[in-house]
């Protein structure tokens, strides 16, 4: 299993929790009460078993 490079890109946009990540063409919500931590595994999960290459993850809408 490769592990994944991350990449943390900060600034540029207002601040705020991560909401909403991107794998593929395909957009993924935060659920209410869902932790970050929890958020982002469920997210790297979609795309690795999608085998999408990337995912980004940010606090605006995808």
């Amino acid at each position: 299993m490769h592990d994944p490079d991350i990449i943390i890109v900060h600034g540029g946009l207002p601040g705020g929790e991560a909401m909403q990540a991107r794998v593929g063409g395909k957009s993924i919500a935060r659920e209410p009460g869902e932790t970050l931590d929890a958020f982002q595994a469920r997210a790297v999960d979609a795309a690795w078993y999608g085998e999408h290459p990337f995912v980004v993850i940010g606090g605006l809408p995808a």
